[in-house]
């Protein structure tokens, strides 16, 4: 089986793994309820939590660069996250997103830009890398680090000003 990328004239890494991630649940017979395929994943999610996993569910969903997120992004994180996943995170938005707790689950809408080469504003260049934390089998904790790409896709920790600035725009947009 090939696996055929399409939407980006050159492929990002999120658009290469997301392909290979679905061929290989597409070579697993029936894993996709072509009906409902949320409620298969879903399902696996539950499997996980019960065999004693802690899930956690990416999403490359559709990209933007706005700190709310989008109504069907909102639907889509809230249902994983209502179904067990500890974590939910959007890795398709160019822009840093909003983030919010739903049953005690951490979810990110989107991290922003990693090793990207859209330098045309502050907004583009911005990112988050969460650090989460596990110890003795339980999620604790989700630290927000911030950063800034300088030169096409090197990213530099942000000053104290620019940080400042992110984190008020995207708790603004946040739902607590």
């Amino acid at each position: 089986m090939k696996t055929y990328i399409f939407g980006h004239l050159k492929p990002d890494t999120d658009s290469v793994v997301a392909a290979m991630a679905l061929e290989f649940f597409y070579k697993k017979k029936n894993f996709f309820d072509a009906q409902n395929p949320e409620a298969r994943i879903v399902g696996e999610i539950n499997r996980l939590l019960k065999q004693g996993y802690l899930p956690i569910m990416a999403f490359q969903h559709f990209e933007l660069c706005e700190y709310p997120p989008q109504s069907s992004q909102r639907i889509d994180f809230k249902n994983m996250a209502e179904a067990g996943a500890v974590i939910v995170s959007g890795s398709q938005a160019h822009c840093p997103q909003a983030v919010t707790f739903v049953d005690g689950n951490f979810v990110h809408y989107g991290l922003g830009n990693l090793f990207f080469d859209q330098m045309e504003s502050t907004y583009a260049r911005s990112e988050f890398l969460d650090r989460h934390v596990f110890y003795g089998g339980k999620y604790i904790s989700t630290e927000l680090l911030t950063a800034i790409l300088e030169d096409y896709a090197r990213p530099r920790a942000m000053t104290g000003e620019e940080r400042a600035y992110l984190l008020g725009k995207v708790f603004e947009a946040s739902e607590w």
